[in-house]
């Protein structure tokens, strides 16, 4: 069996994924990409804050609302 080369991890609010995924990403030697990063600086602290964000900030047509330049290139 091959290996992936895209982890994807998913859950609700506050429930460990940006944890879990630097850990992964760690120990497997893979770079980690925080979808968290690449919302505006407005949105991440309502989410610290744990103000959930509208629907059209966290839908697909609402990215380029939300989102800024992703601060690493994907690959």
């Amino acid at each position: 069996m091959e290996a992936p080369g895209v982890l994807l991890v998913m859950g609700v609010s506050g429930s460990g994924k940006s944890t879990v995924g630097a850990l992964l990403a760690s120990k497997l030697g893979w770079k980690f990409y925080d979808a968290d990063d690449y919302h505006s600086e407005e949105n991440r602290i309502k989410m610290a804050k744990g103000v959930p964000l509208s629907d059209q900030v966290t839908s697909a047509t609402g990215v380029q609302y939300c989102c800024k330049t992703p601060p690493h290139p994907l690959a």
